[in-house]
């Protein structure tokens, strides 16, 4: 009887390399989702202190978190855009998605004669 043993070493080296991808697929899937989550909360923390202008708690904030902001006023509407740097494990998946992870949100500002809040819309 002859034995099965390079049979198997071979199957083992075809799969192992779509193993490796699914799983880097995976960790990198999950990077993206937790950085995701934890731009939204810092979006949430960021638009709360833009609408009470604590312009000086709002850089630290950015500053002290890697936080890249950037925002566009048209009229009374104001959008912010927040992103952070990201590594991927897998390769070739920087140059798909990019190196940055982003977030955006709209914020109306009344005017403080009308009625002295921030109307936030996302």
């Amino acid at each position: 009887m002859k034995s099965n043993k390079g049979q198997a070493l071979v199957e083992f080296v075809m799969v192992l390399p779509v193993l490796l991808i699914i799983i880097m697929y995976i960790v990198d899937s999950s990077k993206i989702a937790v950085l995701r989550y934890k731009l939204e909360n810092d979006m949430d923390v960021i638009v709360n202190l833009y609408s009470n202008k604590n312009n000086s708690e709002l850089d630290s904030y950015v500053l002290s978190n890697g936080i890249d902001i950037s925002y566009a006023k048209n009229g009374s509407m104001t959008s912010i855009t927040i992103s952070r740097q990201t590594n991927y494990v897998m390769p070739l998946l920087r140059e798909i998605l990019g190196s940055k992870i982003s977030t955006e949100r709209t914020i109306y500002e009344t005017l403080e004669s009308d009625v002295n809040e921030t109307q936030i819309i996302t």
